[in-house]
């Protein structure tokens, strides 16, 4: 999020609240729970998803739900800009890096889920959903919360 959310893993909510000022909505226990445990919903996805690839008749339930996915990570990058600030948000020390890995992420997901959407899931489509598999890595981030 935007700085407070170190001092609420250094220090007790109560302080950092009283220091910083009042959480934002993506500061809050409540919002990084939520992405928490959608991020790792999300991962089982990935890992049932291949697990069955090769069942024609089920890809089109993983389609929607991906989608859903990546709608909820569209939304949950939108709180997150509103609530640092554009520049706050791409330029932060410590999180610049994961701000631009989530930002690329999540416009690649909306990118292969609007490719498939259209029915333009042949080769360019595959290369987009290579970004399935790095949505993987979002669980080092909700295990850090």
């Amino acid at each position: 999020a935007c700085g407070k959310v170190g001092q609420l893993m250094t220090s007790s909510v109560t302080q950092a609240h009283v220091s910083a000022g009042p959480l934002t909505l993506s500061e809050t226990w409540r919002f990084t729970t939520i992405v928490s445990l959608t991020i790792l919903l999300n991962t089982c996805l990935v890992v049932v998803e291949a697990s069955y690839i090769q069942h024609a008749e089920l890809k089109e339930m993983f389609h929607v739900l991906d989608a859903g996915f990546t709608v909820f990570y569209c939304c949950e990058l939108g709180i997150r800009i509103h609530d640092c600030g554009w520049e706050n948000f791409v330029f932060e020390k410590g999180n610049q890096l994961r701000n631009v890995f989530d930002s690329v992420l999540t416009a690649a997901g909306a990118i292969d889920t609007g490719m498939t959407i259209i029915g333009l899931n042949g080769s360019s489509g595959t290369i987009f959903g290579v970004v399935r598999i790095f949505r993987v890595t979002r669980v080092f981030r909700a295990v850090r919360f």
